[in-house]
């Protein structure tokens, strides 16, 4: 980015051109969006320097698996960003070490809720553990962890609430399981590292035809607030907040059902990077627009700079510093089935 484009503070914990250390963990978000290698993207443009931090973990990985081409992933597809992303898992399955607090029923007292020991959708995937200190042996090498274990806590409904015995938690009151088990993972870090600034992501809404679903916000809304309040007031603990458009914007992808698409997941990068700049840890931020209009403003034509930074549907190329239309993000060209050497070629 250009000097135009970004704003800079004294006495942020990571001052531009130094090693910045970006891990995550979490569920399907880091393996089918690459909205973390965008924030990959960004941080490097402002002039930070992000090694690969080597992990130890099973099932770690340093791209995502499977995830729609936006607009700008030439730029951004070559960097490898360390992570673990576990689709379909929910808070508690990141959160522990054994199983040996379950019970002879295959469950474990959480605030009083009976939660299933068992990892997955409908918690039907088995004693699978990844434990939380081997998590937190990674996270430890960073300097910046952002945490998304949660985003599936919520859905318990569409399982009949087998994660809870059939107890129906629903809407804001998950937050009575997820909050101590984002507690027990936050601290399992500090434990290895308290010098780590552990970032939480806040949920974004449910979608139908790709499409905020306007009338559920309000309790995402009170939901986010709970487990921001928990969170902040950790040591070094942030909450990431942030909306994603409504008025009938497709913001989801037809990829993975459910997921922000390219333009929803701007939206979660300029969201963690204004936090990580308000709250003093980055030196270095761009000059995002102030306004919801900004936000969405269409005329990518007209805009320079920041000003089309800042819009989820228009982007700065860095090759000839054109303003142009974001795309909602394309299908992935699949591999083509290998092709047979004609009889007469054939190798013998």
């Amino acid at each position: 980015f250009s000097p135009s484009e970004y704003k800079e503070q004294h006495g942020a914990a990571i001052p531009p051109n130094r090693h910045l250390y970006l891990y995550s963990v979490g569920s399907s978000n880091l393996v089918w969006m690459n909205w973390i290698d965008q924030l990959h993207f960004y941080l490097s443009r402002l002039g930070y320097r992000l090694p690969l931090i080597p992990t130890k973990t099973i099932l770690s990985r340093d791209v995502p698996r499977s995830c729609a081409v936006c607009d700008d992933m030439a730029y951004f597809a070559q960097l490898r960003t360390a992570r673990l992303g576990m689709v379909g898992w929910n808070s508690w399955d990141f959160s522990y070490n054994s199983f040996n607090d379950c019970s002879k029923n295959g469950s474990r007292n959480v605030s009083g809720h009976e939660v299933k020991c068992s990892v997955g959708p409908g918690c039907i995937g088995g004693k699978f553990l990844i434990r939380a200190a081997d998590i937190a042996r990674d996270a430890g090498k960073s300097n910046i962890t952002v945490v998304s274990t949660w985003f599936n806590d919520h859905k318990a409904y569409l399982t009949k609430w087998a994660c809870f015995n059939g107890e129906k938690l629903n809407h804001e009151k998950t937050a009575e399981v997820t909050i101590p088990s984002l507690m027990r993972l936050v601290r399992a870090i500090h434990a290895e590292n308290p010098h780590v600034w552990i970032l939480v992501m806040g949920l974004y809404p449910p979608t139908m035809q790709y499409k905020v679903v306007e009338t559920d916000v309000p309790w995402i809304q009170r939901l986010n607030d709970k487990v921001k309040e928990a969170v902040e007031q950790e040591p070094k603990a942030l909450f990431v907040n942030y909306d994603l458009p409504g008025n009938g914007l497709e913001l989801y992808d037809r990829i993975h059902y459910g997921h922000p698409n390219c333009r929803g997941a701007k939206v979660m990068v300029s969201a963690t990077l204004q936090r990580l700049y308000e709250a003093k840890i980055l030196g270095r931020d761009l000059k995002w627009g102030d306004s919801k209009e900004s936000l969405v403003n269409p005329n990518c034509s007209s805009l320079k700079g920041a000003a089309c930074t800042t819009s989820i549907m228009c982007w700065v190329d860095p090759f000839d510093g054109v303003c142009k239309t974001y795309s909602t993000g394309h299908k992935p060209l699949m591999l083509r089935a290998p092709v047979k050497p004609s009889p007469s070629r054939r190798l013998l």
